[in-house]
């Protein structure tokens, strides 16, 4: 069925000026931004391929134009306006440079560093420097693959803190298989870099260990590890 032939209060533009934005379903809001169907199928029905292929809208996030150009009724300027409407939404929850973070809630950080790294299927290592007062001065991938002390080099992680006059640094890695749970390797890597970092006043508040919207905390798991 085409959107015009739906009843007026099941359409999405109409559905949202009636009763809010905040009432559309995740089908209804991408079929917003995909406007238009095909003579086959409406906008609607593309969205529920889109989402199909995504496995949801927090997975879309990190679909390719190519994925999506697989899709019949998305050609190449529909995929690059879709992946906008993502990088926009990525660089409202990112925190700008010299907001505070708040060591005690690292969950004011989970949503943005999901979007980083969370639905990577490659691991990623992630520092956020921020100097005395937890205020952001930069982020940095580092590294790209299995987490080991082999991989992970606490030089190039103080490199860059010397670099942004940074005092405290956060380590970030996800972990594509979604197993909330730090392994050993994590567990030494942030031991060496907890110590690397005494002996060069760099204090390590937290490794976050991110996946598909969740997170752990290893201070929180291992407070002796940052003792």
């Amino acid at each position: 069925m085409k959107i015009e032939d739906m009843p007026i209060e099941t359409r999405p533009r109409e559905k949202a000026l009636e009763f809010g934005i905040h009432t559309l379903s995740d089908r209804e809001l991408l079929a917003l931004f995909i406007r238009t169907g095909t003579r086959k199928k409406s906008s609607l029905e593309i969205a529920d391929e889109v989402i199909k292929m995504s496995g949801g809208l927090s997975v879309f996030a990190k679909l390719s134009k190519e994925a999506l150009m697989t899709i019949p009724g998305i050609k190449e300027a529909k995929a690059i306006e879709l992946m906008a409407t993502v990088e926009m939404g990525k660089r409202i929850i990112k925190p700008s440079k010299l907001d505070e973070i708040f060591v005690n809630e690292p969950k004011n950080l989970i949503s943005w560093l999901n979007y980083e790294i969370g639905f990577e299927i490659q691991e990623h290592f992630l520092v956020v420097y921020m100097n005395n007062q937890n205020r952001i001065l930069g982020h940095e991938v580092l590294f790209k693959g299995t987490i080991d002390r082999s991989v992970v080099h606490p030089r190039d992680i103080f490199r860059e803190a010397v670099s942004l006059s940074s005092t405290r640094i956060i380590l970030v890695h996800n972990h594509p298989g979604q197993t909330m749970q730090a392994s050993s390797a994590d567990i030494e890597v942030t031991e060496i870099i907890v110590q690397g970092g005494k002996l060069v006043g760099v204090e390590v508040l937290d490794h976050l260990i991110v996946s598909h919207g969740e997170y752990i905390s290893l201070r929180s798991l291992y407070p002796a590890l940052f003792d």
